[in-house]
């Protein structure tokens, strides 16, 4: 008898066709950077008892192709079980935590695509979608949470954002690096809201090991000036091109490949160097904030710097702040193909309306604004974002720590422990005309108990 990881005399649980499955689909990558063969998909067994999965199968494809990687066992004496709160990974031979071989090739679908559970009877016990805002594919009835009916594509639910993983030649780069390469992973391991999209963020990756576990920062509260010396990687905000830099705002290093300050900006209130998020060779880029455990309340809180307004057909976008989800990945790509899900605090910057700052929910391609506020001049802005049950208050303006700034307030249904994350996207001509995602003096910590004005203050 196959055990994962091995335990000995204890009953065996299968749950199945309830609505609840015990053994869920808890991490996976469909596509890398280069040839895809660090595809995976890893279960886990959420509940308190070992289950035999002897005969189940992981299926994976969309309405016009169908991979079944059937799990073994159930011959003889021979059963395959995975143990309470262990893991079970089918992965190509580069992921060498893997306890089951995927065939070379690209097996699972680079495009909207699904991943499926079944148990050895072919009942659905846990599912995922993703890719969904490409709405191009009818996925079979049954996968997705919520389900899709398989006739019509607006129904169901899915991850809505494209996704590419970042490896070199098939190498992948973990947390402190970088580049470090990320998956698609349950916030924390086990967490099933029947919601793929708020259930699923995008995490440095870790096939046959905790969601999480290589995280950068174990708890918080997290408070960076980003005075390093200029153009020093913060390896705890993982980009998926360029992770968050220092920068000198004295010092332009130009347009192009790689650099990440086009134009000289002023000081920041706090002064010294500045973080920037972005990727210079131009398009968009988004990082996560690289924390060992998924929250749910918090308080974050920024200068940031805003954006002069661009010209002509140019626009960008960037994303301050995404809290309880994940940002944007690959490519922090513009509506509707953007998959940000969570509370933000986002900007929008174009010849029409010069920049606005908008505080707003996104899931499942859809946003509810709950305010917003026109930025009449570039220049360091203070940012507050606080989320705290199912309440969202922020401030735009005033003074650090200060009740003071216009005051945001809505109230969220995303409600649930999820990533943080920064984003930044620009269609234009010069790279130099662009400002990247800039912020000074980020401090991101749980709820403190005085409050003034509805604001918890420091």
């Amino acid at each position: 008898m196959k055990q994962f990881p091995l335990l000995c005399g204890t009953v065996l649980l299968a749950l199945a066709g309830s609505g609840y499955s015990q053994v869920v689909i808890n991490e996976f990558n469909y596509e890398d950077s280069s040839t895809d063969n660090l595809e995976f998909v890893e279960l886990y067994n959420k509940g308190v008892a070992p289950v035999d999965i002897s005969g189940y199968s992981v299926v994976a494809g969309n309405s016009a192709t169908v991979v079944t990687l059937a799990i073994p066992g159930a011959s003889g004496s021979n059963t395959t079980v995975l143990a309470a709160q262990g893991y079970y990974t089918i992965g190509h031979s580069a992921i060498t935590s893997q306890s089951q071989l995927l065939a070379a090739g690209s097996q699972l679908d680079d495009n909207e695509g699904f991943i499926g559970l079944k148990n050895a009877t072919g009942t659905i016990l846990d599912s995922v979608v993703y890719e969904r805002n490409k709405l191009n594919t009818v996925i079979p009835a049954g996968y997705g949470e919520p389900a899709f009916d398989g006739v019509t594509t607006s129904s169901g639910g899915g991850i809505w954002s494209n996704f590419q993983m970042s490896d070199s030649a098939g190498a992948i780069f973990l947390s402190g690096n970088p580049f470090a390469s990320m998956s698609y992973a349950r916030q924390t391991d086990g967490q099933d809201t029947n919601n793929n999209e708020l259930d699923f963020g995008v995490q440095v990756l870790t096939p046959n090991a905790a969601n999480g576990s290589q995280g950068q920062i174990a708890s918080l509260p997290y408070i960076q000036n980003f005075d390093a010396a200029d153009n020093t990687v913060i390896p705890e905000i993982t980009g998926d091109f360029q992770s968050g830099r220092t920068q000198n705002p004295a010092a332009a290093d130009g347009a192009g490949a790689g650099s990440p300050n086009p134009t000289v900006i002023p000081a920041s209130p706090q002064g010294g160097n500045v973080g920037v998020v972005w990727d210079g060779t131009g398009g968009g880029n988004a990082g996560i904030y690289n924390l060992k455990n998924a929250v749910q309340d918090l308080q974050i809180q920024a200068y940031v710097y805003i954006p002069a307004a661009l010209t002509g057909a140019d626009e960008e976008q960037g994303t301050y702040f995404v809290v309880r989800g994940h940002p944007d990945m690959s490519a922090y790509n513009f509506p509707p193909a953007n998959g940000e899900a969570g509370i933000r605090v986002r900007y929008v910057n174009n010849a029409t309306s010069g920049t606005v700052l908008q505080v707003d929910q996104r899931a499942n391609g859809v946003s509810t604004v709950f305010g917003e506020q026109t930025i009449a001049s570039a220049g360091w802005q203070r940012v507050f974002l606080k989320v705290q049950g199912t309440a969202v208050t922020a401030r735009i303006g005033g003074t650090y720590d200060g009740a003071d700034g216009t005051l945001i307030t809505g109230t969220t249904t995303i409600n649930q422990a999820g990533g943080i994350g920064f984003g930044y996207r620009e269609v234009v001509a010069v790279n130099a005309n662009c400002r990247p995602l800039t912020m000074d003096r980020l401090g991101i910590r749980p709820p403190a108990v005085a409050s003034v004005d509805g604001w918890s203050l420091y």
